[in-house]
């Protein structure tokens, strides 16, 4: 008797759950929700061959291929510090520099591709917000530096962008002057 009660009450449980989440999916947003079985149209299985190809482009800055290649960082940390070899891997294979020096010690002398976003310029806030509005997704791999020593604008710069939804946030801590040191190529002028 007591087991025929645990079934139909585990049978009930099932039935309103399976209830309760088609409705969910039919109020969801069309880019959130499941397909419905038999349902799948010939455009869903093109657009998601497109996101897959494009992910796995070695030139695409959040690709599964350069996510290979940066070193595994706790998804609790905002941002994680990597050495001058690290960072130089990273900018090599496409990663996001970002210089957040000062923009006069950017023109006189930035890594090749880095963009200057200066955390105490009026319009950081402004130059974090468009790469928001450029579509960037949030798994984008960024390596962010500055002076090195005990220059801190790059962990200030990493929690903004890490409060903003980025997550493959890497601190080049040793900064630019490390840079320069290796003997690696530098950019100059205002733009990357």
């Amino acid at each position: 008797m007591r087991s025929k009660q645990v079934v139909g009450e585990a049978a009930l449980l099932a039935a309103v759950s399976i209830c309760l989440a088609g409705i969910y999916n039919l109020m969801a947003p069309k880019e959130k929700s499941l397909a419905w079985i038999g349902h799948y149209s010939a455009r869903d299985s093109q657009r998601q061959t497109a996101i897959s190809a494009s992910a796995s482009s070695p030139a695409a800055g959040g690709s599964k291929y350069l996510r290979g290649i940066a070193p595994p960082k706790d998804p609790a940390l905002l941002y994680l510090e990597v050495a001058g070899d690290v960072a130089q891997r990273l900018q090599a294979a496409g990663a996001l520099v970002i210089d957040a020096r000062r923009s006069d010690a950017y023109e006189r002398g930035h890594i090749p591709g880095a963009r200057s976003i200066a955390i105490w310029e009026r319009d950081a806030d402004e130059k974090i917000g468009a790469l928001q509005k450029e579509a960037i997704p949030f798994e984008q791999v960024m390596v962010v530096y500055c002076s090195g020593g005990d220059c801190e604008d790059s962990k200030i710069l990493s929690e903004k962008l890490g409060m903003t939804g980025f997550y493959n946030i890497y601190v080049y801590k040793e900064g630019f002057p490390d840079w320069e040191r290796r003997g690696l190529p530098v950019h100059r002028g205002n733009t990357p």
